[in-house]
This record gives C-alpha cells, sequence and structure tokens, in this order.
C-alpha cells in the first residue's frame, strides 16, 4: 500500500533511494517508481546548479501543465530579467552562489509572496 505519492523526502532518503531503488521502495512502500524517479531527478538538477526558478516550473508543470493558467503562472514563476536575478541566469547557474541568489529571490518575491496560498507552511 503506497501511503502516499507526494511524501516530503529527506536528502538522505533520496541518497538512499537512489543507491538501491527497488529494494527501498518495497522497504518503505511510500510511493509508485515513477514518483520516486521524478524527485531523484529534481534532486539531481538541485545538486547540478539548476536555476531553482526552472525546477519549481517543472514541479508545477507535472500537475498543471495543461490548465490555461500555467503560461501566467510560469511568468510569475521565472521573474523579469528588469526586477529578478533568477530571470536573468541561466536554466542552469553558473555556480553555487548564482544558484542560492536565485532561491533566495524566489523565496522573497512579493509577485510569489503575495499569491500564495493563506496556510502555507514552508518547509526547511
Amino acid at each position: 500500500m503506497y501511503l502516499s505519492k507526494n511524501l516530503f523526502l529527506t536528502g538522505r532518503q533520496l541518497l538512499d533511494a537512489m543507491n538501491n531503488k527497488d529494494e527501498w521502495i518495497r522497504t518503505n512502500q511510500v510511493m509508485s517508481p515513477g514518483s520516486l524517479d521524478k524527485k531523484i531527478a529534481q534532486m539531481r538538477k538541485k545538486l547540478n546548479r539548476h536555476n531553482p526558478a526552472y525546477i519549481t516550473r517543472d514541479d508545477l508543470k507535472l500537475g498543471h501543465g495543461r490548465s490555461e493558467e500555467f503560461k501566467c503562472l510560469e511568468k510569475i514563476l521565472i521573474g523579469e530579467r528588469q526586477y529578478n536575478t533568477r530571470a536573468r541566469a541561466d536554466p542552469q547557474c553558473r555556480d553555487v552562489e548564482e544558484q542560492v541568489a536565485c532561491l533566495v529571490d524566489q523565496a522573497t518575491d512579493p509577485n510569489i509572496l503575495g499569491r500564495t496560498y493563506l496556510g502555507w507552511e514552508p518547509w526547511m
């Protein structure tokens, strides 16, 4: 029985899952192999300095890519070159410092924060 397909996993759990995916799924029984593959791919992007705005966009695209609103949401996530560091950065950041600057820019953008669900609880 799968407990949740959207279970929050720690970095350590994802590393364990990457090293022995089939055994990890059988033992933990928390998500389908396809969902785990997507979470592992997203973790690899983070470790390979991908721009957080593009990672968030790709996550959102999985569930909402066909919706009419997706294009508007994508523009908000990527930001505007004039105002947002993440919009001036490439999809893969030059270095960790640029990746962190993009993440801070995304996390503090009033255009995103003003649209965030009132009961949102960020995870660190």
